[in-house]
């Protein structure tokens, strides 16, 4: 789908969804930041972002993962922010084939 404002903001309620459904911590906005570039790299274009709405979600649910066991004093809440999303776009990016 093409990268404009309004599908960005779908993928932004998509994670929001995910997390709510799947009882995940929300995500900051550098996390959600995070997703929709990994989304536009997944896509293999620039211009677009990727329907494959499941590996996107395999990404929310590593974040998350990686948040949970790296808590330390810097994550002030249950939120997927700092080192978390780094740690999972790498494996991420690696399973699926694309790299950064």
């Amino acid at each position: 789908m093409d990268w404009t404002a309004e599908n960005e903001e779908k993928v932004v309620r998509f994670i929001r969804n995910r997390c709510e459904e799947q009882d995940l911590p929300h995500f900051d906005m550098g996390a959600v930041a995070e997703v929709v570039e990994y989304s536009a790299r997944y896509a293999e274009d620039q211009d677009k972002l990727t329907t494959s709405f499941a590996k996107v979600t395999d990404l929310i649910q590593e974040a998350a993962f990686w948040a949970a066991s790296a808590a330390t004093s810097w994550s002030p809440g249950p939120t997927c922010a700092g080192p978390s999303r780094s740690s999972a776009i790498a494996p991420a990016s690696t399973r699926s084939g694309c790299r950064r």
